[in-house]
């Protein structure tokens, strides 16, 4: 993770990981030079991965301190201390069957899989190609409802400005925003969708707010591209180690001797 705040993974040489933990931005990634197949650059990998190794350690050691359960890392500096105990109190879940959760919208609107998003009237309908988890978002609604079923999805209302689709969505179940980041039911997303027509290209800037899980909003931006693929909801299997799979990550074919 570069971004000190959790927000944004994004995989870089170990050759720069000090540079950027540094400055505590993306944008030190070029901070450190280093050649590829020297021994300089060899040096440097081995040692950033030696500090890397002994800040785990301690942020473990501290995350698990006065007896409970920790997590490598420690929790994230944006929690509450009820945001870090709900974080705490969650189990821990094999890696396999969280491929098959649907984190948020926050956080599934990007990535591998084909989203689809479709206007009829005053609904629009965003189809995620993450397990094909739907929601619909409700264009001209004045206010949400006094009664909201909490969902995975929450109730959202929009309205546009300019050319701008504002989307305001409520109405939460308890769940994570993010892999590291928990939310109550009082999670609170404004998003701003935007099409390019000359990039053709949407753009979604969001703001997240959460008053008893989160000390300070959490705030990104999307660029998609129009797909040259049709959409389809992303299969996935659960291949946790108590289910009996035939074929998948854990029974990757070995070289033969």
């Amino acid at each position: 993770m570069t971004d000190p705040r959790g927000q944004i993974g994004t995989l870089v040489p170990l050759s720069q990981v000090e540079g950027i933990r540094a400055t505590g931005n993306l944008e030190a990634r070029g901070a450190i030079p280093g050649a590829r197949n020297t021994e300089q650059a060899a040096a440097q990998v081995e040692a950033a991965r030696r500090r890397a190794a002994a800040g785990r350690q301690t942020a473990a050691a501290t995350a698990s301190g006065g007896g409970g359960r920790g997590r490598a890392g420690g929790a994230p500096r944006n929690l509450t201390a009820a945001g870090r105990a709900a974080l705490a109190a969650r189990p821990v879940t094999d890696r396999y069957a969280l491929s098959c959760v649907f984190t948020s919208i926050v956080a599934e609107w990007g990535g591998e899989p084909v989203n689809r998003v479709t206007q009829r009237g005053d609904t629009i309908t965003i189809q995620y190609g993450r397990l094909g988890i739907e929601r619909t978002i409700h264009v001209g609604m004045a206010a949400h409802p006094a009664n909201i079923e909490p969902s995975l999805t929450g109730h959202s209302i929009g309205r546009w400005d300019g050319d701008v689709l504002v989307v305001d969505t409520v109405g939460f179940a308890p769940g994570m925003l993010n892999g590291r980041l928990p939310h109550s039911d009082r999670l609170h997303v404004v998003e701003r969708f935007r099409f390019d027509p000359k990039t053709r290209q949407l753009r979604r800037d969001y703001t997240a707010r959460d008053p008893r899980f989160l000390t300070e909003a959490v705030t990104g931006t999307n660029t998609m591209d129009i797909s040259n693929v049709p959409y389809g909801a992303e299969p996935c299997e659960d291949l946790t180690i108590d289910k009996d799979a035939k074929l998948g990550p854990r029974q990757a074919a070995l070289p033969r001797r």
